[in-house]
């Protein structure tokens, strides 16, 4: 299987051009010091033999203390959501975004924040609410879809999309790769945006 491939043939298989930002921020003093505290501590919780899931959950939480920092006492604005919203802001009223998450926490404080500009695509959305949600984004109805990178990060085709925001990320590259598939397929029309504020 290793040496194993299909060749297509008379199959235009030219795909749109992916245009990927970096955009850093920093933490304010009193956000850092709580990363650092957090990193610190859930550091101390990790097993001798590290392996991957452990080393994930690492990863995970400390993203959720960047986006959600109300969680771990810290009322104060995740510097994330300014980077969003100045990106959403230079968007076309053609334009169609997704922001990826991977916490219902994140996600939730996410559609809460943009309201019925957005639908949502996560864990505890119903089935209904995500089906109707999918067909106020692929109508244009909704400009903005806030949605798990496992519940939505593979097997739909999201070519009225052409925005991707990562506001967390995943633990392995195989999965990214598959999210900004959604969006950079066959049958997409415009240049594809991926957003990772790092």
């Amino acid at each position: 299987f290793n040496s194993f491939c299909v060749e297509s043939r008379d199959v235009d298989l030219e795909l749109p051009e992916s245009v990927l930002t970096r955009t850093p921020y920093k933490l304010d003093k009193k956000h850092a010091a709580l990363y650092k505290d957090v990193a610190e501590a859930e550091f101390e919780l990790l097993p001798e033999d590290l392996h991957e899931a452990a080393a994930e959950a690492y990863f995970s939480t400390l993203q959720k203390v960047v986006l959600v920092p109300k969680e771990f006492g810290l009322d104060i604005k995740s510097p994330v959501l300014d980077i969003i919203d100045t990106y959403l802001d230079q968007l076309d009223e053609s334009d169609s975004v997704i922001i990826y998450t991977r916490h219902v926490a994140v996600s939730k404080m996410l559609t809460e924040y943009y309201g019925d500009r957005c639908v949502a695509y996560f864990g505890s959305v119903t089935k209904t609410k995500k089906a109707e949600g999918l067909v106020r984004f692929k109508s244009g109805e909704a400009q903005i879809m806030v949605a798990n990178l496992d519940s939505l990060g593979k097997g739909q085709n999201l070519q009225n999309a052409n925005h991707t925001i990562y506001a967390e990320y995943p633990f392995r590259s195989d999965i990214l790769t598959q999210a900004n598939g959604r969006t950079a397929r066959q049958g997409q029309k415009k240049t594809c945006y991926f957003q990772f504020p790092l």
